[in-house]
Parts: structure tokens; sequence; C-alpha cells
């Protein structure tokens, strides 16, 4: 997860009103615990989250992938910014955090409101233009 602290223009208008959608929305945002798991020959890797869910549900396939944003408050700063993650849905509709991170907080996690193809159009873009997935609001 990249915390760079400086405010990043979300790249199209498109990006923005997501952005602001996602902010009228963050009072949704829980906290998932996070949960070491492996496979035979697999670990989940660090910040690679969506490959990680994947592997999983190929695997287990009685869960699901949930993608959506971790959010991060930095109102003191201006504005408040989504990072793009994923996380398992158990069968019991439990949501766990199945990878590993360098960065010992747990920030809220909110749902992405999009179908997968959706979501990746728009974390492919923030990619493309930042090299990261964050996604930002100016307050």
């Amino acid at each position: 997860m990249n915390l760079n602290l400086g405010y990043l223009e979300p790249p199209s208008k498109t990006h923005r009103d997501y952005a602001k959608a996602l902010f009228e929305r963050r009072h949704e945002a829980i906290y998932i615990p996070k949960i070491s798991v492996e496979l035979p020959n697999w670990k989940p890797r660090i910040n690679e989250c969506h490959d990680n869910c994947a592997e999983w549900y190929f695997y287990k396939m009685d869960c699901e992938v949930v993608h959506g944003w971790i959010c991060i408050d930095l109102s003191a700063i201006g504005f408040y910014r989504f990072i793009g993650h994923s996380v398992i849905k158990n069968k019991d509709g439990s949501l766990k955090d199945i990878t590993p991170s360098t960065i010992e907080a747990n920030y809220p996690f909110l749902k992405s409101g999009l179908d997968s193809d959706l979501y990746f159009e728009a974390t492919d873009v923030l990619h493309e233009y930042f090299g990261v997935s964050n996604l930002d609001h100016l307050i």
C-alpha cells in the first residue's frame, strides 16, 4: 500500500465523480480482520491483494472475492484517499483480508459498488496514471 501523502488529482471526471461517491459512502466502510492463510506450495504475497484473492478463490471456491477500497482519512491535509483492495467473503458472509502487509494499522474497507470489469477498468487507469491505485477526493 502506497501512503504517499501528496494529493493525486483523479485522471478523469469519471474518476472524480466516483471518488466523490465513495467519499459520500465512507460511513459504510468497515474494518476487516486480517488472517494468515496458505495453501500447499502457495502463500499470499504482500501488496498483491487482487491476485491473492483470485488464487484463494480458485482453490477454495466456497468464497467470493470482494473488490473495494481501503479508506484513509487525510482530511487534516485536505483530502480523503481510497486505495484499491480486494478481500475474501466466506460462505458465512464474513469478510477476511488474506493479504499480508508491511503496515500494521488496519484501515476501514469500503466495497466498490462496481462489478469486477468496471472496478478493474477504474484501477487499471489509476495504475497507468500514477503507478498505484490511489483515488483521492478533495474535501
